[in-house]
């Protein structure tokens, strides 16, 4: 019993984890895997819906930086 609980919360933990230590590398390439209908998906999910805005912004910003010669 306690084992599945346990599971359910360290899984996503790891996801990300996983995540934000890319992230701190500068690498944006990277996603959470992993998907719940619990606090811990929602956590997930709401961290993917902020990593791809993240995204949109530094394409954004290249694009503006592009365009000024830089």
């Amino acid at each position: 019993m306690y084992q599945i609980i346990i599971q359910s919360i360290v899984i996503p933990l790891k996801e990300i984890e996983k995540t934000t230590f890319a992230l701190s590398e500068g690498r944006f390439d990277t996603e959470i895997r992993y998907q719940s209908k619990d606090e811990m998906g929602n956590i997930c999910k709401a961290m993917e819906v902020a990593l791809e805005k993240l995204k949109q912004i530094i394409s954004e910003i290249g694009k503006v930086t592009e365009g000024m010669g830089y």
